[in-house]
């Protein structure tokens, strides 16, 4: 009796038809689309379904050059299995990790390059979605222009897999952590100080530095009282937000505003006397007038980045014109994006939030 079923699917039916390019397709070592392939072929689910040598190969150079973008190197990734525990030499083929903590993290999860996107030494930042504090080390890692990879982790970093891997660096099992190669660290307060002293930014004096210190430790709690609310008053309905978010304004952020407004000395241009404003309107009356920068201390500190951060996120949530009482601070943050154009240029890039 003849077979009168479509011609099609006899071709797609296992043993019969073009089966055999599958043989014919390119080894894919791009280690998601590897397992797609392999789950497509041993599911019964897609019996029958022919797979063309062509269009795998295509997408499997398409997956590969996406990775490398992403990894920063040209360098081809070898196939590898994910499996628990990692091997201590399973490296990430494509950055320099000296700490098996860092090359755990950077196994599990995709990380972002920031800086030049060939250099192989990068500094590597892992922090969890809710940024908070993070936000002053991200800024100076770009102001300093440190070229670094960092990880956008979830809570399935907290997994005991990886607390184990913590206590086996011997470091408290919390985020952010951070490694530049010669040390390793976890804590916004420890990696933001060590990036400081590195590059410059604690101050030259005990005396400086103490009062420096003072200020970041009162950015981070206002940086984690921002998030605090935030996720607080995205949890309630509409109204109940609205009310939620008065309240935090009225009793919490106008004080905050309030203090940072103080820390800041005021600009060199409010201090003028009114004839040398005219004088100097009148000699540049069509010349943008550029603010004298006014920091923290006598220079450009890492102070100066925890406010300006602060500032800058509480515009992000409640708009520019809660500023406008608090000259200060408005001055202070045209300031720091006027003569640190990194920090400029990675605020106004969507990267940032």
């Amino acid at each position: 009796m003849t077979d009168k079923r479509n011609p099609r699917r006899l071709a797609c039916l296992p043993g019969r038809g073009r089966r055999h390019r599958c043989a014919q397709v390119a080894r894919v070592d791009h280690f998601g689309l590897r397992w797609l392939l392999d789950f497509a072929v041993t599911s019964p689910f897609f019996r029958g379904v022919r797979l063309d040598a062509d269009a795998v190969a295509a997408l499997a150079t398409v997956c590969q050059h996406q990775l490398e973008d992403a990894l920063g190197s040209p360098s081809t990734i070898p196939s590898r299995k994910v499996t628990f525990p990692v091997p201590v030499d399973d490296l990430q083929p494509n950055v320099e990790l000296h700490h098996r903590l860092a090359r755990v993290i950077a196994r599990f999860y995709t990380g972002v390059t920031i800086g030049p996107p060939r250099s192989l030494k990068k500094d590597i930042l892992v922090y969890l979605k809710c940024r908070g504090s993070v936000d002053a080390i991200r800024l100076i890692l770009n102001d300093q222009s440190i070229p670094y990879m960092e990880f956008h982790v979830g809570r399935s970093i907290t997994s005991d897999t990886f607390k184990d891997e913590f206590v086996a660096a011997r470091l408290p099992d919390s985020l952010p952590y951070y490694s530049d190669g010669t040390c390793e660290m976890t804590g916004a307060g420890t990696v933001l100080r060590y990036v400081s002293a590195k590059t410059g930014l604690m101050g030259r004096s005990p005396e400086e530095r103490i009062k420096i210190d003072s200020i970041i430790e009162y950015g981070f709690s206002v940086l984690q009282s921002l998030w605090r609310a935030e996720c607080q008053c995205g949890e309630t309905q509409r109204i109940g937000q609205d009310r939620a978010k008065a309240k935090f304004v009225k009793e919490k952020l106008l004080p905050v505003l309030r203090t940072l407004d103080a820390l800041v000395p005021a600009n060199g241009l409010a201090a003028t006397s009114s004839a040398a404003d005219c004088q100097q309107g009148e000699l540049s009356a069509f010349e943008p007038r550029r603010l004298q920068p006014t920091w923290v201390q006598d220079f450009f500190s890492v102070a100066d980045i925890v406010i300006y951060s602060c500032a800058s996120s509480v515009v992000r949530e409640f708009g520019q014109s809660i500023l406008l009482p608090f000259v200060n601070i408005v001055r202070h943050s045209e300031a720091v994006e006027g003569y640190r154009p990194n920090i400029k240029a990675f605020s106004e890039s969507p990267h940032r939030y």
